[in-house]
């Protein structure tokens, strides 16, 4: 399945590096309800299944680029029959409508906030914006490559306002608040 993940990713002309596949996986198992079994936690930079790293590991299958998660096999991994080929398809279909507004350079910015609000939300179980900002103070980023400690820090004040309407546009709220 997640080949085929990455292969609408590609078709939408989206490079997904592992960080980046995560948080789509983390909100297609979420907000879009696809049946992925993985068990998210709050990671350095967003949503992440530890479970991702094996899969795309097996050298069988996948192989790193510098930019992206490269599919080897195709043929071979298409022709398994699972479900959800069409809900996957819109879905990426859909996240591709999202994150295509942005460049390139702020995409990957833009799906780590809205992967991680998401995610706060979930969590937390309110769109409250003081609960909300203290729940990303206390996801902290523990990464010698980062200027920032938490996800407060990362991401302004304005920057979630604008995203926590987003979802609330979207009705993603109604998802994540489990209504």
């Amino acid at each position: 399945m997640v080949a085929f993940i990455l292969s609408q990713a590609e078709k939408n002309e989206i490079q997904l590096a592992e960080m980046t596949l995560a948080k789509y996986l983390y909100l297609l198992q979420t907000i879009y309800k696809i049946q992925l079994n993985l068990k998210f936690k709050g990671w350095h930079l967003g949503p992440y299944a530890p479970e991702i790293k094996r899969i795309i590991n097996n050298r069988t299958y996948f192989k790193w680029d510098k930019s992206a998660i490269k599919i080897l096999n195709q043929d071979k991994l298409t022709k398994y029959n699972f479900n959800y080929k069409e809900e996957i398809e819109e879905s990426m279909n859909s996240l591709a409508g999202i994150f295509s507004r942005y460049s390139v350079k702020d995409r990957s910015w833009k799906t780590e906030l809205l992967a991680t609000l998401c995610r706060v939300i979930e969590e937390i179980q309110t769109l409250d914006f003081d609960f909300v900002r203290k729940s990303m103070q206390d996801w902290p980023i523990e990464l010698n490559s980062s200027k920032f400690k938490n996800k407060a820090q990362k991401f302004s004040e304005d920057e979630t306002k604008k995203c926590l309407a987003f979802i609330q546009k979207e009705g993603w709220d109604q998802i994540l608040l489990n209504k």
